[in-house]
């Protein structure tokens, strides 16, 4: 790659990382202004889209440490949103499951959200809509294989 071509794509990268960070800036204000943490804002969203997880799952669903999910979990238990317990069937694992307060709490807050996002993504036509999802997948498994590789021990010297 010549140093033209590489100046080139670190701009895109630039570019790439203030979207994201503006993005990730914009649901932390959302999540500010509704007085819940933006991490613990998604672990509700995906507790509440199914009738019960477990941590483990949730950890790698959102790509969160298990650190961040249990500090996550804890706020929301203390709350009397969720309730936890011991998967009888696994006993490492804890059942999450959303209590019935905290399912009135999470659908009000949850649909506030989503309204937002339909909201912006009425902007674009359904082709537009499908182009920018479409490349955002690209991306992210081009991310993926990239970065994936870059993980994987270098080879032994004989």
């Amino acid at each position: 790659m010549t140093a033209q071509e590489r100046k080139k794509y670190e701009a895109y990268i630039r570019r790439y990382y203030d979207i994201y960070f503006r993005m990730d800036a914009l649901y932390n204000l959302w999540s500010s202004a509704n007085r819940i943490q933006d991490t613990t804002l998604f672990v509700l969203n995906e507790i509440s889209a199914q009738e019960c997880c477990t941590q483990r799952s949730l950890a790698s669903r959102l790509g969160y440490s298990k650190q961040t999910i249990s500090s996550a979990l804890r706020r929301l238990e203390q709350g009397g949103i969720i309730s936890r317990q011991r998967d009888p069937m696994d006993q490492r694992n804890n059942l999450v499951r959303l209590t019935s307060r905290g399912r009135t709490y999470a659908e009000g807050l949850i649909s506030r959200l989503r309204d937002a996002e339909v909201r912006a993504f009425q902007s674009w036509s359904d082709q537009e809509t499908e182009q920018i999802l479409q490349a955002f997948d690209q991306l992210t498994g081009a991310l993926a294989d990239s970065i994936l590789s870059d993980l994987q021990p270098p080879p032994k010297d004989p």
